[in-house]
């Protein structure tokens, strides 16, 4: 009679906890990119220095990178609902410290409290509805996530910029308030309670090692040298990071009950599939950052066309995911997942044919097939992630899907820039010492040709260690699919 009655609290239950989940992730992914246009006019404001406006964007990135792992351990350990609700109630007071602050420094320390309640929703969110949604169900579920995730992306520049015009930058943070509130209220009513691990303790030196480690890894990878800290502090955030990592190897294997079962990494369908994550959102990353440099110096667009134009690939990944999340639970997801790498390869040898006659429409035709592929692939690879591993581990996952797509982002910002004018400078003379915006434009585009036809290869490496992880199948760790993941009474 029991498990009957937490079936129908599911069933009666379900579409409201995904809302409240969809409305969590909104609220997070429009913060990430509603910043960004408020800067000069926070600059002003509080008379902060390009130094504190980095730290602005950094201090959030940092605090959630390094702790989203953490928060999705202690969501496995004492129980998901609870930590999450916290999760969105730090968030919103950090949004409260945000819109009223007192200087530069208390911005800062609100950014940070946000950087907190972002890693638990950002670990919880994937994780609870990996429980709380059937198998059958589950890439339907993960394609309305990515969608949310790419509208928060699509509106948080243009929402930001009407907020700062009409009522003032304190407003892109007090925007949250009533959304947050609203969220906790209807998680508190609508999120069933799900059942925690039992008899296990939090690992807080590996905790803290894993925290060093990735927080001064997105620092050095993000300027930790541009960012006041010299060459000399550049290179000790990399010892720092490399220390810490191997400090955080060293623990894990040691502890009963570590913070990441490294274990976890023999499950050969969970890594590949996370591997391909991590190159995906390398390549995607560094995309993205790349065009406006084509769009403007080759081509010579204004800003406005150019956010335009850049819109393209959000925009195409808001109505592709959730396609996607019913083809992969109808068809399968192995069929999708390695259909939109080919997609994708298409898409980057595409864009490698861009030159400087190229039309807006031929542009915008190319990212359009690239955003096709992207979306195919990105969804069923979250819910194929999230499905191969156990019920009980369902938090330390999603946070490993956030951390590798957060870490290959940064990464791909840092690696498909700097590879971009290492194949410029190679097109000129390298004795001018002019840097690749002022190099010619013809050895700019083949810059970018070289860059796309390494992604596509890249492409083509990622969807070959995915199929060995689908021709390997289940492992030892535990069930092939979390399908037991069912609320608890209470």
């Amino acid at each position: 009679m029991e498990n009957a009655k937490n079936d129908q609290v599911v069933k009666g239950g379900l579409s409201r906890a995904m809302v409240v989940v969809l409305v969590c992730i909104f609220m997070s992914m429009l913060d990430s990119s509603i910043v960004n246009v408020a800067l000069p006019s926070i600059g002003e404001a509080l008379h902060g220095s390009f130094v504190v406006l980095q730290w602005i964007v950094l201090s959030y990135l940092v605090v959630t990178s390094g702790l989203v792992l953490a928060m999705g351990r202690l969501g496995d350990i004492f129980g998901k609902k609870r930590l999450y609700i916290a999760g969105i109630v730090i968030f919103t007071a950090g949004s409260a410290v945000c819109a009223v602050p007192w200087n530069a420094g208390w911005l800062l320390l609100g950014r940070a409290v946000q950087g907190v309640g972002s890693a638990i929703l950002l670990a919880l969110g994937p994780a609870l509805v990996t429980e709380l949604v059937a198998p059958a169900e589950r890439g339907k579920a993960f394609g309305m996530m990515g969608a949310t995730v790419s509208l928060g992306l699509i509106l948080g520049p243009g929402l930001g910029g009407v907020l700062v015009s009409s009522l003032g930058w304190n407003w892109i943070f007090l925007i949250n308030v009533p959304i947050g509130l609203f969220a906790a209220v209807r998680a508190l009513r609508d999120i069933p309670s799900t059942r925690p691990a039992a008899h296990e303790s939090f690992d807080l030196l590996g905790a803290t090692a894993l925290f060093l480690g990735i927080s001064s890894l997105v620092i050095a990878i993000t300027g930790g040298e541009r960012s006041g800290m010299g060459p000399e502090g550049a290179a000790a955030l990399w010892a720092v990071s490399v220390g810490s990592f191997i400090a955080f190897v060293v623990v894990e294997l040691k502890v009963k009950t570590p913070l990441l079962d490294l274990r976890i990494f023999r499950n050969a369908l969970f890594s590949t599939n996370l591997a391909g994550a991590v190159l995906n959102s390398i390549a995607l990353g560094g995309t993205l950052v790349l065009m406006p440099f084509y769009l403007q110096n080759v081509l010579a667009l204004s800003v406005r066309t150019t956010g335009l134009l850049l819109a393209v690939t959000p925009i195409a990944l808001t109505v592709v995911a959730p396609l996607a999340g019913g083809l992969s639970d109808r068809f399968g997801a192995r069929r999708l997942i390695l259909g939109g790498l080919l997609i994708t390869a298409v898409g980057f040898y595409a864009i490698s044919t861009l030159s400087q006659e190229t039309g807006k429409v031929e542009y915008a035709l190319k990212f359009l097939v690239l955003a096709v592929g992207v979306g195919l692939f990105q969804t069923p690879n979250s819910a194929t992630i999230m499905s191969s591993i156990q019920t009980a581990r369902t938090g330390i996952g999603a946070g490993l899907l956030s951390v590798a797509r957060l870490l290959g982002q940064t990464v791909g910002v840092a690696t498909v820039t700097g590879l971009w004018s290492w194949r410029v400078m190679s097109h000129v003379d390298m004795a001018s010492g002019e840097g690749p915006l002022r190099a010619p434009l013809q050895a700019q585009v083949d810059g970018f040709r070289d860059v796309f036809l390494i992604l596509l290869v890249t492409t083509v490496l990622t969807g070959l260690i995915v199929a060995q992880g689908f021709r390997s199948g289940t492992s030892p760790v535990g069930p092939l699919a979390a399908g037991g993941g069912r609320p608890a009474a209470g």
